[in-house]
């Protein structure tokens, strides 16, 4: 839910999807689904929070604080809190991703290499977690899955440390797809910033090149001189 999920709906541009979907309310008529994704994205709360200091650490502290910081059984055992974890690490995963690799419009712009290094950074911490789960000797809501009795688990620990072995591992495969679509997205903006100087050289013949030229030569008469 935070790790795989959240890469697939930021690629898949949701925000945007609904902006050319949803018809505009109108002059004079209350604000509609429209305009509140619009104040969404325009918002200083989004501004504050897709800073990819911001996203890198919610998308991460939230893994140690629910499971580590003895929230996780009061959480896992009432439906609301069980919801509560889930919904969190949608947003928050997708938050994180909406600032890496998202297509959707958003508050704040970075360059790919820029964010290339946000993603870089997260990843020993997410690492760490599932080797953190996996050396972990106390089962975590012990009473509540002992409770439960499910017959096949019979060794709570052991499927937890399994579970740390799974987080720890299928890591990889997001970073794989995350990895692809920011390097495309680079590709795509060198594409573009190529084919903007191509147009600016076509309406000013080449200016820039020219004024580089001349620097070059007059450093080299400036050279012979000396």
């Amino acid at each position: 839910i935070s790790m795989l999920v959240p890469v697939l709906l930021a690629l898949g541009g949701p925000l945007t999807l609904a902006l050319r979907a949803l018809p505009a309310a109108g002059r004079g008529n209350p604000p509609g689904p429209r305009e509140w994704i619009v104040e969404f994205i325009n918002n200083p709360l989004s501004r504050f929070l897709t800073h990819p200091i911001v996203a890198s650490v919610q998308f991460v502290a939230g893994f140690y604080i629910i499971y580590f910081g003895g929230f996780y059984e009061a959480l896992a055992s009432e439906h609301l809190g069980h919801m509560f974890m889930n919904v969190h690490f949608l947003i928050s995963g997708y938050l994180f991703y909406w600032v890496i690799i998202g297509v959707d419009a958003a508050p704040r712009h970075f360059s790919p290499l820029y964010k290339l290094m946000v993603l870089l950074s997260s990843l020993p911490f997410h690492a760490f977690f599932g080797i953190m789960l996996m050396n972990y000797k106390t089962v975590l809501a012990e009473n509540w899955y002992g409770g439960i009795g499910l017959p096949w688990i019979p060794d709570l620990l052991q499927s937890q440390q399994v579970g740390g072995g799974v987080a720890w591992a299928a890591g990889e495969i997001p970073l794989f797809i995350v990895m692809l679509a920011l390097a495309w997205q680079w590709y795509q903006s060198d594409m573009r910033d190529a084919r903007r100087g191509e147009r600016q050289a076509d309406r000013d013949d080449d200016a820039e090149l020219r004024a580089y030229n001349e620097m070059l030569g007059e450093m080299s008469r400036a050279d012979r001189r000396a």
